[in-house]
């Protein structure tokens, strides 16, 4: 356990126990594996054997727990969003989900990004699949977050009033998550980005831009500006156990 982690609350473990036993399909790339440590953490921590499989290689069964692939390439969301689609169509018969979902990565989400393109693209195919697999709840991620950089020349261009990079491509991924309930109403949404960017304290890591309000990764959670540390992973760990334990509830 993380020196500066609390112990596992009595909600966190009731949320490991139910979900043990349910199956899940989980779409990633590097954070994603940062969230899959934190989850073999906590339920390592609780004595409550979590089954997590990686079925790149390996067909999945129809025994329960999580299994994960990382479909597509990093930068071109497009291509994750195709191989999800193709995992979800082309799944063994015994394999039916009862909740899958798709975990975008920041690297995807650039100032140049088309935000609105993306987010027809992946909401079009998203339908298609909710048709053609009604048992299955499809579950949408908010996109991660970075921390906003303090480097000397991000410093300088704010100063002459333009926009550093790693704001401007916060500000891509902040549009994309406000967009993303009111596109699926009803629907699942894990809030990964709210996490990230909400401090141990409360607070959260905010920046302005033409007077609207965007977020950052908070640094407690990572060591290196992307990636989430043993605190943020088990932290974001811990809320998405409770989140998948209400999410097969409500089914």
């Amino acid at each position: 356990m993380n020196d500066n982690a609390p112990p596992i609350s009595k909600e966190v473990r009731q949320a490991l126990e139910k979900i043990k036993d349910h199956r899940f399909l989980f779409a990633h790339h590097s954070v994603g594996n940062n969230i899959l440590d934190g989850l073999r953490a906590i339920s390592q921590e609780a004595g409550i054997e979590l089954n997590i499989t990686e079925i790149e290689t390996t067909p999945p069964t129809g025994s329960s727990g999580l299994a994960h692939f990382s479909p597509g390439r990093n930068t071109q969301p497009k291509t994750k969003i195709d191989g999800f689609a193709e995992q979800i169509t082309n799944l063994p018969p015994d394999f039916t989900p009862e909740a899958a979902f798709l975990k975008f990565c920041y690297i995807d989400f650039a100032p140049e990004t088309d935000v609105e393109e993306i987010l027809a693209y992946y909401r079009n195919k998203m339908e298609m699949l909710k048709k053609e697999h009604p048992a299955t709840t499809f579950v949408h991620f908010t996109v991660p977050l970075t921390t906003r950089p303090a480097d000397m020349k991000s410093r300088v261009k704010r100063l002459l009033g333009l926009q550093a990079w790693g704001d401007a491509s916060n500000i891509s991924r902040g549009t994309f998550n406000e967009l993303l309930p009111t596109t699926f109403p009803g629907d699942p949404v894990f809030d990964i980005a709210r996490l990230e960017s909400t401090r141990p304290d409360g607070s959260r890591t905010a920046f302005t831009h033409k007077g609207k309000t965007y977020y950052s990764l908070a640094p407690e959670y990572t060591d290196d500006g992307g990636h989430l540390n043993t605190f943020g992973r088990r932290m974001v760990a811990s809320a998405f156990a409770v989140f998948l334990a209400e999410t097969v509830t409500a089914q």
